[in-house]
């Protein structure tokens, strides 16, 4: 589990490939993020800027996602959570 710099944001592993964004104050899923492949999380952590999101995997694998990229993206698909 992981939270964003500004504490409003909280990302979770849901499984080996699967990493769940919620707001934190009301609980609502903001984003669903899926690993190219089943991987076994062993540490999530947002960058300071709050932009990315950093997961590490018991593969010795980092997985980034560009997580203010993606929320921007939907907002002007008009698709924000």
């Amino acid at each position: 589990m992981a939270f964003s710099p500004d504490d409003s944001l909280v990302a979770a592993t849901m499984d080996q490939s699967m990493i769940r964004t919620f707001h934190v104050e009301t609980g609502k899923l903001l984003l669903t993020l899926e690993s190219p492949a089943p991987q076994s999380f062993s540490d999530l952590q947002f960058t300071p800027d709050g932009k990315r999101l950093i997961a590490a995997t018991h593969g010795n694998r980092i997985l980034i996602w560009e997580f203010q990229r993606v929320l921007d993206q939907l907002r002007i698909m008009r698709m924000d959570p």
